[in-house]
């Protein structure tokens, strides 16, 4: 197995991402912990003074959705090792925990009192009910830190599943993107397009605010985890067409677009459909939208790039979704835009949605032809007995 510049494997970057996502989550529970002896003694209006300084704790939303990414993509990566994958789980349940208090408990008491800005009927309980939650949940924070630890300390190194196995190895193969590279681009890359749908929503506190959003956020991470497994690149290989490219950048400007807009028109009320039953739909098309759309990559391996090209040792997949489909993984795409649209109730963002779909035809035009001079007859008559995006549509 391939290591990084800096000696670490993939599963190594893995674990350290969880066990620091854990710690910093930890580092405003425990805040709240340690605080919460003196603050019961206040007055109400201290009290109430006190809870503003909490304003942008909200970031820590996307602590949480890495935490939960991390943890449970680090059992999935030891599923061999029976007390490591046990340990991981054990320490993403209990993370998960921590949501359920805090959209059971705690949420209801923030909106109650308007992020506490208004002083709240019954008093006294709506501020030990807050306290005691963040104290469970902080409690719960603790185990799950102590519990990755545990699960990266027994878990070896060289003990994974047998498709991250091979995904991993015909990476090395490549040579093309260092582990520690690749993550640090995953995350940066994922941090940036959430940024921007929470700068179109207007901030963190109202971004978290919404429990569609938080699951948004969270099913995104445990994407970005998942994708630091695969073994697609950006490598030319030993052929590409050059005249293509411009479709990355047609694809980076709607992607700016579509982490933007929808969150903005969704903050201002322009172009919005139903409510939250619409939004919860985005996040289940989204999530399925994203497995459709990463199962392709961890199946063509180091074959899957970014560019058009083929690969050394390039052969045609014809089975399992490609027996149906020719581009899998594009259709993923589709979906998961459209889910991300839906999950802010956006028309705006569906027509962008639809607007992706210019540059996808335009790639898929492209490797068509490529492989089709590739491989002759035998990709022509695959590509006649399959549909390119929806089997008996198109």
């Amino acid at each position: 197995m391939r290591k990084s510049t800096t000696g670490l494997s993939r599963i190594d970057l893995l674990g350290l991402f969880a066990v620091l996502s854990v710690a910093i989550y930890l580092v405003p529970e425990g805040a709240h912990f340690f605080e919460m002896f003196n603050k019961l003694k206040l007055t109400p209006g201290d009290y109430m003074l006190v809870q503003r300084s909490y304003d942008d704790w909200a970031f820590f939303g996307v602590v949480i959705a890495l935490a939960l990414g991390c943890t449970f993509g680090h059992a999935v990566a030891m599923w061999r090792n029976p007390w490591s994958r046990r340990l991981s789980l054990a320490s993403f349940a209990s993370l998960v925990g921590t949501q359920a208090v805090f959209w059971s408990f705690i949420y209801p008491m923030n909106s109650l009192t308007d992020n506490w800005t208004q002083m709240p009927h019954q008093f006294g309980a709506v501020r030990r009910q807050w306290e005691y939650a963040h104290a469970g949940s902080a409690g719960m924070t603790l185990l799950a830190l102590i519990l990755i630890l545990f699960a990266v300390i027994v878990g070896p190194r060289r003990v994974q599943s047998a498709s991250f196995v091979r995904s991993i190895e015909a990476a090395g193969r490549t040579g093309d993107v260092p582990s520690l590279r690749l993550a640090i681009s995953a995350v940066l890359g994922t941090s940036a397009f959430l940024a921007l749908a929470i700068l179109g929503w207007g901030g963190l506190q109202p971004f978290f605010s919404h429990a569609p959003l938080a699951a948004l956020t969270v099913v995104t991470a445990v994407l970005t985890v998942a994708a630091m497994f695969t073994a697609g690149n950006f490598s030319s290989g030993v052929r590409e067409d050059r005249s293509n490219r411009w479709v990355l950048a047609a694809f980076a400007l709607l992607g700016i677009l579509i982490g933007w807009l929808p969150a903005f028109t969704d903050r201002l009320g322009w172009g919005t459909i139903d409510g939250d039953v619409t939004r919860w739909l985005g996040v289940a098309i989204y999530t399925i939208g994203g497995a459709v759309r990463l199962w392709p990559v961890f199946v063509l391996g180091n074959r899957f790039s970014g560019l058009v090209a083929l690969q050394p040792g390039h052969r045609l997949v014809t089975t399992g979704l490609y027996r149906h489909i020719r581009h899998p993984s594009y259709l993923g795409m589709l979906i998961c835009v459209l889910g991300w649209a839906l999950t802010f109730r956006s028309i705006a963002g569906v027509a962008l949605a639809a607007a992706m779909i210019v540059p996808v035809i335009a790639r898929m035009n492209a490797e068509e032809a490529l492989l089709a001079e590739a491989f002759g007859e035998e990709y022509r008559t695959y590509r006649a007995g399959t549909a390119r995006l929806l089997p008996g549509l198109y």
